[in-house]
């Protein structure tokens, strides 16, 4: 499968802005540019993402496994 760039780049900023506001509304550190990349592929390619990252929680494409 080839990855339409286009889009990841698209969803990256998205997710980027997304993730850094929930983390200042839940009081956790700034999440990295690398954890919106990740996502934002997850996202693209309609795959999940098994993660025990607080950044992550809630989100769709997301399987947790913290706590």
């Amino acid at each position: 499968m080839l990855l339409d760039c286009s889009n990841a780049l698209g969803a990256t900023s998205n997710i980027d802005l997304e993730l850094k506001e929930r983390a200042k509304r839940r009081g956790l550190r700034m999440p990295g540019l690398f954890d919106a990349m990740v996502l934002a592929v997850a996202h693209v390619i309609g795959a999940k993402l098994i993660t025990g990252d607080e950044h992550f929680k809630g989100r769709p494409e997301v399987i947790w496994v913290g706590d």
